[in-house]
């Protein structure tokens, strides 16, 4: 089970937080301001500058002229751990508020609509003086509840009137800024985009006005939008188990006592009024930072930003008082959780805060056990005796957790695999590793830091970071350098006092897990407003610049090489950035059911030249290499990644593997049972037997879920000899191979001579319908997902703009069709798309999906509703030319990264085209008239459709349940 953390620190998320680190005091400091930087150092990788405005307001910008594109944050340094204790869930909920605009965006009237904005803010205030009431009784508040979610639902309905749901995204969308999202973690809330140079200064007069002067419009319906949120973490066992780690480990602390999304107690309860103040005492220049990584200097920015947000101040707040210390339970603190298709332990540690001098050797701590060659995978994996293990590091302001994990096998007893994990731990806390392995840890971790920085996401990221946790940049942006200095004595000495009996233990266990269920409000359907835009949005659209950008197609031989030598198919993309390689042996797949796919999974446990597995592990370990693979019933690839210094001593031990590799026949037969377990362990998780649903549907016994090599082969044949046989095949393999790096480096036959002929690939074939079809699982979840599939035949590449305007129209950005209509007018659901799953081959077949994600009890409603909006109504002019404008004006701009050109390649090659194919298809698009393209969306609308439901069957209503056709479990899955 590998769980994701809310906030898992990686490379520059895992530092201490001042010049000189010291044990840090309780409380805040509104005075940690970081220094200025005026002209970036020459050793800094990111090349950022820290400025200040006249109102406090501070900017970090990195200058990077690759790509015409700004990568942006605007960071607020508060988050859930600022929620009051009575209003959890509240920065979250604000976070979705501040798209809802400003008393210039987002209306065509404020002066009209505050009137019943203001009475809604009233409304709520008595709300909450009801639920807390001491003297009403359940029944009293009860009735009252219903009366005030009435009278706010009536008054949201008047001061709709004058709203524009999402005419921020709308906006953003004609200026060809994507990317628009947010999102709230412990300490900060920040506001993403992605903006061409462009539209620059139109984004900063935005984002100001939208940060000056937001109004809390459309409060009601959002608060759907919520609990579909809360819904889909109900059903995450890794959020749920993150969640009663911090429990376990931070009673008494915001921490441990408050989540992120909001208890389901207080979302039944929105604070209008308490957000209010939140925002108030929070949403400050002094302390907010804008973060700009990518084409723009400082010279252009720093005038425009001055310009726009100099007139935001705020009156002085007093300082918070501090936040209560966190209660360090001593001994073993335990719990068990349910959740279908889970069997795991997991052991938390707390941590000292991100200021602590202790921080950094911790986090090299947390590598040493869970990196690809550490004391987890060499003790548990690779020996077999747990399915897997791993490990996640989470750092916060003033705190945080260091988690071990692994599976439990079948029969294998949770007490056991906790001492297993809790053994490993130990190791490392007896320095039973090498210097050589705490030197790979920081090898690797410089690595991972070039590859994030070649990327502007991975330069803002940085920032950020440095920002929230308070940070000088000049501590922040040495982080690796500090731990190349760090000795294996300290990595002991933190170890022992950190990692010790003190810790949180929760037990995941195959089981039923039923939440309360949330009594919501009815809402009304908000009616929106198409063809209408504000006189504010109407001058930020005017105000985008012609650049004379045109598009910038991929050229063979310019950006990339193609070759057909005696290994196969070669494409290359040079890295001018650093010395990191990337190299990618793809294959196709005639047997499904061969041992490939098996051998590549257990890769990691095999030595290779007569090494055993745990010293080829950490021979590559220490070369900074990893292998990883991809497999399907249709094909499987195998992706070396390192420093191209190293190049040939990582191939050549690479090579040793597969050619020669050392298998330990009977880690190899537990490999072999932990297989069986995962696979059983499969049928019972909720989101497994929706995807392998899915597949069934579309593609039967080619299901990859069905299409696998069957537990009896696994268990009756002689393992050794296949799992050897079928990797020493590959180096003689034609293949198609591409690869990123350095010039010099000579890739192409660097896995060996091949002399067979490239395994043939099947064509995708997907089940024809006549009529609608209804599929369905039962499961307990408290969200019912719902896929709607089209299969519409072979390849059609003249359709291709076509396909991507439709795209666009319905799901391009939060203020596209579907997210309106379906979210923000009616709160049915809180992930809704359609997209186009594009043939990846000549001959193979295409589809189109809608999906939706959606509390059950409004399944039918949500699959009524699609019916209608994409069958009866027609479809929308001002949206297919805002569409078209977005899908232009993004793809001129556009610019492929180096690092993803060869991977580009291979897909338009793989459709038959010798060239970048946008150039085809942006030429049709611009002659694409409103015309054609409804004929062609009620063609692709009126096709019989599988639709695919994956829910409660209790709680799915009628018609919707006398439709569905139930789906045995097992029949989604291979059998012997």
């Amino acid at each position: 089970m590998r769980v994701v953390a809310l906030s898992v620190c990686i490379v520059f998320a895992c530092r201490s937080s001042v010049e000189t680190p010291s044990e840090p005091s309780e409380g805040k400091s509104w005075e940690a301001m970081p220094s200025l930087v005026e002209k970036s150092d020459s050793s800094d990788p990111v090349s950022a500058t820290i400025h200040r405005l006249s109102n406090g307001l501070t900017v970090y910008i990195s200058e990077n002229h690759d790509l015409p594109e700004i990568r942006t944050h605007i960071a607020v340094r508060a988050g859930g751990f600022d929620d009051p204790a009575a209003s959890t869930g509240l920065a979250h909920y604000l976070e979705h508020m501040l798209f809802k605009g400003s008393k210039s965006l987002g209306t065509t009237d404020y002066q009209k609509e505050k009137h019943h904005i203001e009475k809604i803010r009233q409304l709520y205030l008595e709300l909450k003086d009801v639920t807390n009431s001491k003297v009403l009784s359940a029944a009293e508040k009860s009735s009252k509840r219903k009366s005030l979610f009435e009278a706010i639902d009536s008054e949201t309905q008047l001061a709709a009137k004058y709203a524009i749901p999402n005419e921020l995204d709308q906006l953003y969308a004609s200026l060809g800024i994507t990317g628009v999202n947010a999102f709230t973690s412990q300490h900060v809330t920040s506001y993403i985009t992605a903006v061409p140079p462009s539209s620059f200064e139109a984004w900063a007069k935005v984002e100001a006005d939208r940060f000056m002067n937001p109004v809390f419009r459309l409060f009601y319906p959002e608060l759907e939008s919520v609990y579909e949120e809360k819904n889909r973490s109900l059903d995450s066992p890794g959020s749920r188990q993150y969640q009663k780690l911090m429990s376990l480990l931070y009673s008494g602390h915001p921490y441990g006592d408050k989540s992120v999304i909001g208890t389901s107690e207080h979302l039944k309860t929105p604070a209008y009024g308490d957000m209010e103040a939140y925002f108030k005492r929070y949403y400050r220049p002094e302390n907010t930072a804008i973060v700009l990584a990518g084409d723009i200097a400082p010279s252009v920015a720093l005038p425009i930003l001055e310009k726009n947000f100099s007139s935001w101040k705020v009156a002085t707040v007093p300082n918070l008082p501090a936040a209560p210390a966190a209660i360090r339970k001593t001994g073993r603190a335990m719990a068990t959780l349910k959740a279908k298709g889970q069997n795991a332990v997991s052991i938390a540690w707390a941590l000292p805060p991100s200021k602590s001098p202790a921080a950094e050797k911790l986090y090299l701590a947390e590598r040493l056990l869970g990196s690809k060659a550490g004391v987890l995978k060499k003790k548990l994996t690779i020996s077999g005796l747990v399915a897997d293990a791993g490990s996640y590091y989470v750092s916060y302001n003033e705190g945080g957790m260091l988690v071990v994990w692994a599976d439990v096998k079948k029969d294998q007893a949770h007490e056991d695999v906790e001492r297993l994990l809790r053994e490993a731990v130990e190791d490392v806390s007896q320095g039973a590793f090498e210097d050589a392995d705490l030197q790979a840890v920081v090898n690797r971790l410089d690595i991972q830091k070039k590859e994030s920085l070649e990327d502007n996401r991975g330069r803002a990221s940085a920032m950020l970071d440095a920002w929230v946790r308070r940070e000088p940049w000049t501590y922040a942006s040495k982080a690796n350098v500090r731990m190349r200095e760090v000795s294996k004595e300290q990595v002991i000495a933190v170890a022992k006092k950190y990692l010790s009996v003190d810790s949180a233990v929760v037990y995941m266990k195959d089981g039923e897990f039923s939440p309360k269920k949330i009594e919501k409000p009815k809402i009304t359907p908000v009616a929106l407003r198409q063809g209408v835009m504000s006189s504010f949005a109407k001058d930020a659209k005017a105000m985008k610049k012609n650049l004379g950008t045109a598009a910038k197609f991929l050229e063979k031989d310019e950006d990339y090489e193609y070759s057909n030598s005696t290994t196969g198919e070669f494409i290359r993309a040079t890295n001018h950035k650093n010395d990191l390689f990337s190299l990618t042996f793809a294959y196709g797949r005639e047997n499904p059911r061969d041992w490939t796919c098996f051998a590549l999974d257990s890769l990691a446990s095999f030595g290779g030249g007569g090494l055993p597995a745990t010293a080829t592990q950490s021979k590559l370990h220490q070369l900074g290499a990893t292998v990883s693979h991809s497999c399907s019933a249709d094909d499987y690839s195998v992706t070396v990644e390192g420093a191209a210094g190293n190049f040939e001593s990582i191939m050549a031990v690479v090579r040793s593997v597969f050619e020669s590799p050392t298998v330990d026949e009977a880690a190899l037969r537990k490999k072999i049972e932990a297989e069986g377990n995962a696979r059983n362990l499969a049928r019972q998780n909720p989101r497994t037997l929706h995807s392998a649903l899915i597949e069934y549907v579309l593609k039967g016994k080619r299901s990859r879920f069905v299409s696998v090599i069957p537990m009896s082969h696994l268990r009756g044949g002689n393992a050794v000899a296949e799992v050897t046989k079928a990797l020493a095949r590959l180096p003689k393999l034609k293949r198609r191979t591409l690869f990123f790096g350095p010039r010099h480096v000579a890739a192409v036959a660097s896995f060996g001579s091949p002399s067979i002929a490239a395994s043939k690939r099947h064509a995708v074939r997907l089940t024809p319908l006549t009529k609608d079809a209804y599929h369905h699982v039962n499961v307990k979840t408290s969200q019912t997902q719902i896929w709607m599939a089209t299969p519409i035949g072979a390849s059609s590449p003249e359709q291709m703009a076509m396909r991507r305007l439709l795209q666009e129209y319905l799901s391009g950005g939060m203020g596209a069709f579907l997210f309106q209509e379906v979210r923000e007018a009616r709160g049915m659901a809180y992930s809704v798309w359609g997209r186009f799953f594009h043939a990846r081959r000549v001959g193979d077949d295409s589809s189109f999906v809608l999906s939706v994600g959606t509390q059950t009890d409004k399944s039918a409603d949500v699959l009524k509703l699609l019916a209608e909006l994409l069958g009866n109504q027609k479809m929308q002019k001002g949206r297919f030319e805002l569409a078209k404008k977005s899908l232009l004006t993004v793809e001129t701009e556009r610019r492929i990264p180096p690092r993803t050109v060869a991977g580009y390649v291979n897909r338009f090659t793989d459709r038959g085209k010798s060239f970048d194919e946008r150039q085809e298809w942006l030429s049709e698009l611009n002659q694409i008239s409103f015309e054609a393209f409804e004929k062609f969306s009620q063609t692709i609308f009126a096709q019989p459709k599988h639709i695919i439901v994956t829910g409660n069957t209790d709680n799915i209503p009628e018609p919707l349940k006398s439709k569905l056709s139930p789906t045995d479990p097992s029949s989604l899955f291979e059998t012997d």
